[in-house]
């Protein structure tokens, strides 16, 4: 395209799916852009979604995990990061492994999660999985994360079911508040949360010891990324990078990718060209085998998922078979 640039125009959804879709169409009709990248909840991109569906204009929704966003046959839709569902059925193939790190065998799993599209979607894996392995859901809470102040009274809830582990579904705040009472409570019990707030920087800064031997899915770990870029990354923000920040990195060269090979900004054009998008390297990163691809519903197909475990104050990759496709069915 002869050397043009890409020029970003940020706004914030506060995460409302009002402002979401309100600022979707203005950017569209009054700053006349060509593509969006976004939305942090899923309960924003899934009507900011709708609105680009119907101006013709490309979406690359991350983070976003809910099932419903690439399964309402819009075309204008792709997703760089796996499914919600992906993250539940992961947590409990995890757990279901003869190789789980403890070498306890986990009979009774209690469930905890936050009760928007992202909480809710990643439950119905978590029991539906549960259900297909040697395992029953010993009890399960919802809470809304929007107004909690605490959640004693949820975890002494799924305490008293005797959980053999938990399966938390939640966001950084809400994320510390379960840890913190699980730590008063039981802190030996193990933890896995679905790639959510136990992610975030705040998490392992605000805990400090209190979150050693936590777990979580992640969408990447140490040996997809290279140093060049998490220190590239910090320098420039501050903090760690998170899967959501490789993501949306990714997202960028996806973007730049299919723009090139449109060779036009046209909408549909470069419509077509993400449809296409084969990508299969990206400076700094160790991409999964396939590379970056959209299915016919605009689900990238080769997104992999990782088990990390807090140790030391750092997140480190339990692997294998975790470390990549291997250990987690799409």
């Amino acid at each position: 395209m002869g050397g043009a640039g890409i020029e970003l125009i940020y706004v914030d959804s506060q995460g409302s799916p009002f402002i979401g879709a309100e600022e979707t169409e203005r950017l569209i009709l009054d700053e006349h852009v060509v593509c969006l990248i976004g939305a942090y909840q899923s309960s924003v991109a899934l009507p900011a979604t709708v609105v680009a569906e119907r101006l013709e204009t490309p979406f690359i929704v991350v983070p976003g995990v809910a099932d419903l966003i690439t399964e309402r046959g819009f075309h204008y839709t792709f997703r760089m990061m796996p499914k919600a569902s992906d993250y539940g059925r992961a947590q409990v193939l995890f757990l279901a492994d003869p190789a789980y790190p403890t070498g306890k065998e986990i009979k009774r799993v209690a469930l905890i999660y936050e009760n928007t599209g992202f909480g809710t979607a990643v439950s119905r894996a978590q029991k539906a999985e549960i259900g297909r392995q040697d395992m029953i859901v010993s009890a399960a809470v919802s809470y809304s994360a929007e107004d909690v102040t605490d959640l004693d009274d949820e975890v002494r809830y799924l305490l008293a079911s005797h959980p053999d582990a938990v399966l938390q579904v939640a966001y950084p705040e809400d994320s510390i508040m379960i840890r913190e009472a699980l730590f008063r409570q039981d802190p030996d019990l193990p933890l896995i949360d679905a790639a959510g707030g136990v992610t975030s920087p705040e998490y392992i800064r605000r805990l400090g010891p209190r979150a050693e031997g936590v777990m979580t899915v992640s969408e990447y770990s140490s040996c997809s990324i290279g140093d060049d870029l998490e220190n590239r990354f910090f320098m420039e923000c501050g903090e760690e990078i998170t899967g959501d920040s490789l993501y949306s990195y990714i997202a960028a060269w996806v973007l730049k990718d299919a723009l090139e090979r449109a060779g036009s900004p046209d909408r549909k054009l470069l419509r077509e060209a993400l449809a296409d998008t084969e990508l299969s390297s990206i400076p700094y990163i160790t991409l999964p085998p396939g590379g970056v691809n959209f299915d016919a519903h605009g689900q990238n197909a080769a997104a992999p998922l990782y088990i990390l475990r807090i140790e030391e104050g750092e997140y480190r990759a339990l692997c294998p078979p975790y470390c990549g496709c291997s250990g987690v069915e799409s």
